[in-house]
């Protein structure tokens, strides 16, 4: 700014003319314009300030003032003021003026890490904008931070300017990104009481390279750093250096520079422990409660992390904060005043203003196009007229999660207050397909090709079918194997709230024929009946099935008995789930305890009983929900109530591939059914009791606009012909890994490639990595 100050005074004097005896007045006869193209000569004059009849002394201060007017315009590199004749005492005065160009394209080249439209998109300009030479130095440093950034600080951009006969510019970027380097050593100096070791830990994008890392090239990211830096101090304070500061940091490039080395310089500072806690201005609990939420006591390390965690929010809402947000305070503010006392001591004053208390008034929806509102409201834990509660408030949303309508990074809330005892709470959704088009094809020497298909309309209205909304769940499902080994149809519907209360109804009719070795048919009905319980705590359920089928065994190959018989059984899944997402759970669990009853020697021809227990459970490994571990537990047995021993072929278990085939559970790694007995000549009849346990390492790498996630698993199951002749130590062991996206209106595609290292046991095959390409199927 200082360099255009100068350039205008010195256009001003140089520009204007006027007597050698001085500063002469005149009064304007005439004012004109010379130099444009781009701009009316009328609008150069006015916005300058002069008028024609005034009286101006020339030069002058209000000569100076015109100049600079038209400067701020910033659409000229050049102006003067010039005195073109005089008559008498009048002047005619010029206004000269040299535009800047405007741009009429830009291009670029040497760009290899970024495309053209991503340097277009962070550069804000567009045809016929003003080009400036700060213009010209905006647009080199604006693309040097982004390569900085993405690692790559030595990157080098000039740009040229062309300007044609019309003044139209065009720019030429010229790019040369150099090495991407990466992180050789990271340094630390000053630091006596903490290694650099936990402070390498603490830091979570930045890392040295580290030779048997070789999926790690440890790239340096300086916006990553400098979010580095800030939790080295955050690791400082958790173990009570709060005083800790980070001095000075240097990067030290090495090899040709293609290689950085990190010194940082820090001073620890003394480490705190706690002294006193205080608690001023609680009148709605007591300071006994308030001080067992905060979870210190005299003597502790001070760590500032889980004080503010402890008392403004922490991740299991045991904080005071939650305290009072759970009962209806929402106005809660807390401050808190350090006094450093003799021996590193810290005492601590907490003073809280509790303010006024909130009653919820209206509930309303924004963002549902699809979902209707009765839909939302009776997931909700939150009702009008209850003080407000931010528990019951973030309950509300993990259910609206697991209904699998909206996108779960854009689920939020709002509040407005309505007066000063009541407010009114919105939630925010935004919607997104949840029907799924499911399909799976899959090849074992056994079956040959085999495959799925089936259609899913979770957010289904029986009397508006276009529309939908309603939340009941429409179901088609076809599977099927080549030259008709097998063929499955089922079609079935659910209401999952009748007469809106929390039961659910259920429907489903299928027929399912094999045709392998042996011949069966089996036709039936399903009744389902749910409803949500609220003892031992509100997410566990109940639902109850009522079946009927027919079994034909046309040819049972010396397997199974050939004749008609008929099943009616009734069974029962006591299920609590308390994970966060239906999809990619990153907390919670979920466990299954299902029994069912054929028969019982007393309606029917087929008599069994069949147990079970599923256990999932979801640990997040950091702060983002991106990494996940998972645990996976699966036990189920079948047991006949016949003196004959007899079980329906389709009832017994079986195990391998994708999971996808009938009744069948996965074991990846494996070809289809392959896991389990077999007869004489190699082909899987299926057994009675059945064990799989696994862990899955799991990573999110988005959640929006399209989900995607990574899986690495490790898992072994068995199926027996009996519990009696089940070895739980032989287990048959596959590792792996896979992939799964996320599709509106056709829903999880994904892939999983299983090494089996038991394959030539079960089958005789070598281990080798199978591939399993399925739809609509998760983790």
């Amino acid at each position: 700014m200082k360099s255009i100050f100068i350039t205008a005074l010195i256009f001003l004097f140089s520009g204007l003319s006027f007597s050698q005896d001085g500063p002469r007045t005149y009064k304007i006869l005439s004012i004109s314009a010379e130099g444009n193209k781009f701009y009316d000569s009328r609008i150069i004059v006015s916005s300058s300030g002069l008028k024609t009849g005034d009286e101006i002394m020339i030069p002058s201060d209000a000569t100076q003032d015109a100049i600079m007017n038209l400067w701020n315009m910033k659409l000229f590199s050049d102006i003067q003021i010039l005195v073109d004749k005089t008559i008498g005492d009048g002047a005619y005065l010029v206004i000269k003026v040299q535009e800047l160009p405007k741009l009429d394209n830009i291009k670029f080249t040497g760009n290899d890490e970024f495309s053209d439209k991503d340097l277009e998109e962070k550069i804000p300009l567009s045809a016929g904008q003003v080009i400036a030479p700060q213009t010209i130095k905006d647009i080199e440093y604006t693309i040097s931070k982004m390569y900085e950034e993405e690692g790559y600080p030595l990157a080098e951009i000039k740009v040229d300017q062309f300007v044609n006969s019309y003044n139209e510019a065009q720019l030429r970027v010229k790019i040369q990104e150099n090495n991407k380097i990466s992180v050789r050593k990271i340094r630390f100096e000053g630091n006596k009481k903490v290694s650099s070791g936990d402070l390498k830990d603490a830091m979570e994008e930045t890392s040295e390279r580290v030779w048997w890392q070789f999926w790690d090239k440890a790239r340096f990211n300086r916006k990553a750093y400098e979010k580095d830096k800030d939790l080295i101090l955050e690791y400082y304070r958790e173990k009570g250096y709060k005083d800790a500061v980070i001095l000075e940091d240097k990067l030290a490039y090495k090899n040709n520079k293609e290689d950085v080395d990190i010194i940082i310089k820090v001073d620890e500072g003394p480490r705190y422990r706690i002294g006193n806690i205080t608690i001023e201005g609680n009148n709605v609990y007591k300071d006994s409660l308030l001080l067992g939420r905060l979870d210190f006591k005299r003597g502790d390390v001070y760590n500032m992390k889980k004080f503010q965690q402890n008392l403004r929010g922490n991740e299991s809402q045991t904080d005071i904060a939650s305290m009072y947000l759970d009962n209806g305070y929402l106005g809660f503010q807390a401050d808190v005043e350090e006094e450093v006392k003799d021996n590193n001591v810290v005492d601590l004053t907490v003073r809280i203003q509790e303010n006024r208390q909130y009653r919820i008034g209206l509930i309303s929806f924004s963002g549902n196009t699809k979902t209707q509102d009765k839909v939302i409201r009776r997931e909700l834990f939150t009702l009008p007229g209850q003080y407000f509660n931010k528990t019951q408030m973030v309950r509300s949303m993990q259910q609206m999660s697991q209904l699998n309508y909206f996108n779960p990074e854009a689920l939020s809330y709002d509040f407005l207050q309505r007066n000063d005892s009541t407010v009114d709470l919105v939630y925010i959704v935004e919607e997104r397909s949840s029907d799924q088009l499911n399909a799976s094809v899959g090849y074992s020497q056994s079956f040959g090709f085999s495959g799925s298909l089936g259609l899913v309309f979770n957010n289904f209205d029986i009397s508006d079918p276009l529309s939908g909304g309603a939340g009941q769940i429409l179901s088609l499902q076809w599977d099927f194997g080549t030259e008709g080994t097998f063929r499955t149809f089922r079609i079935g519907f659910t209401e999952p709230w009748l007469f809106n209360t929390p039961t659910s109804v259920g429907l489903d009719l299928y027929d399912t024929r094999q045709n392998y070795t042996y011949q069966i048919q089996e036709t039936g009905s399903t009744l389902t009946f749910g409803r949500r319980f609220k003892f031992p705590d509100d997410y566990f359920r109940g639902d109850w099935f009522l079946k009927f089928q027919r079994t034909n065994v046309i040819n049972g190959a010396n397997i199974y008995d050939e004749g008609i018989r008929t099943q009616i059984s009734v069974g029962q899944y006591i299920t609590r789930n308390s994970t966060n997402s239906p999809i990619f759970p990153s907390v919670g669990s979920k466990v299954v305890l299902s029994a069912e009853v054929a028969g019982a020697n007393v309606i029917g021809t087929t008599n069994f009983y069949r147990l079970s227990f599923k256990s999932e459970a979801y640990k997040s490994l950091d702060n983002s929900g991106s990494l996940v571990l998972a645990s996976l537990f699966d036990i189920e047995s079948i047991s006949s109530l016949s003196s004959d021993n007899y079980v329906p072929p389709n009832e017994l278990l079986f195990m391998g591939g994708s999971g996808l085939a009938y009744n069948t559970v996965a074991l990846r790694g494996y070809d289809d059914r392959t896991v389990g007995p077999v007869n004489r000549i190699g082909s899987p009849i299926g057994g009675r009791f059945l064990m799989k346990y696994g862990v899955e390492l799991r990573y999110s790498l988005s959640q929006d606009p399209i989900p995607i996630f990574l899986t690495a698993f490790a898992e072994a199951g068995n199926v027996w012909a009996s519990f009696r002749q089940a070895d739980f130590f032989d287990l048959k062991r596959s590792v792996g890994f896979g992939a799964r996206l996320v599709l509106p209106a056709v829903g999880i595609i994904g892939f999983d490639l299983g090494y089996g290292f038991d394959r030539k046991i079960v089958n005789g095959e070598e281990p080798a990595w199978l591939f399993h390409f399925q739809f609509g199927r998760g983790f």
